[in-house]
């Protein structure tokens, strides 16, 4: 197809689902939070997925979950990361790659504290990475019990992202003498972001010590940064054909702030 011919830097956060998760309520009939404490994960995978559910559950089993004190929550909030954000991810990045472009992959993880990790659940929440980019609220951010660098992580991922749009590399390209003035110290240290490719699949672990990890093909909840191939294939090949209107149901208004 046709399509602008440009390096591409594309991401989404570790816990992308939890923001929306207990939103649910507010659009499927019958669905209650949390999901663990009033057994209700049934209504909104038969909701969403009706004759496909069992295909769902296939690869979406609750066992997965146990290790955590909402099982239900996380398999659903795991879910919408998966079907929204991080497989269509997957898919964008790979269709660049075909075309040999540079492209390059990021997963965010920041460990904001006690309140928002253990308390509220949210984790690395949708949205949660724009404070560093832009180098915004960062005083808020520090005042949640970080027991991360918020300064540090707003280095690194304004350095990159400045790299990338005044170089078209997040690494600066390999001349040093090229590299942004205030961001070879970050250009040393850490890392380097490798370009996605199908066959190594890497993405830059975004985080105060920057990883590079791989997309695989068997991993499990809770070290599932990416999720694995089943979830992703699973998706390509339903998500185009889901119901997203349920012309049975009617309509209601409702407030869902984002």
């Amino acid at each position: 197809g046709r399509f602008n011919r440009v390096p591409l830097i594309a991401g989404a956060n570790e816990d992308g689902g939890t923001v929306f998760e207990p939103m649910l309520p507010q659009c499927i009939p019958g669905a209650k939070w949390p999901a663990t404490l009033f057994n209700s994960t049934h209504k909104v995978l038969a909701y969403l997925f009706r004759d496909n559910v069992s295909k769902v559950t296939a690869v979406y089993n609750g066992t997965e979950y146990t290790s955590t004190h909402f099982p239900a929550d996380a398999l659903l909030s795991r879910m919408l990361r998966d079907l929204v954000f991080m497989c269509p991810l997957r898919k964008l990045l790979a269709a660049w790659a075909r075309y040999e472009l540079p492209a390059y992959m990021y997963v965010f993880h920041f460990n904001y504290g006690t309140l928002v990790d253990r308390v509220t659940h949210l984790g690395d929440f949708h949205g949660g990475e724009v404070p560093f980019v832009f180098r915004n609220w960062l005083k808020l951010v520090r005042a949640i019990d970080v027991t991360e660098s918020s300064q540090e992580m707003a280095n690194i991922m304004s350095c990159r992202w400045a790299s990338f749009a005044y170089l078209h590399d997040p690494n600066g390209g390999p001349k040093e003498s090229k590299w942004l003035k205030n961001c070879k110290e970050v250009s040393r240290r850490y890392s380097v972001w490798p370009r996605f490719s199908q066959e190594s699949r890497l993405f830059y672990y975004l985080q105060n010590r920057p990883q590079v990890r791989s997309i695989l093909a068997d991993n499990m909840y809770p070290d599932d940064p990416f999720p694995r191939d089943p979830k992703c294939d699973l998706w390509d090949t339903m998500a185009a054909n889901l119901p997203w209107i349920q012309s049975e149901v009617e309509g209601r208004e409702t407030t869902i702030v984002v």
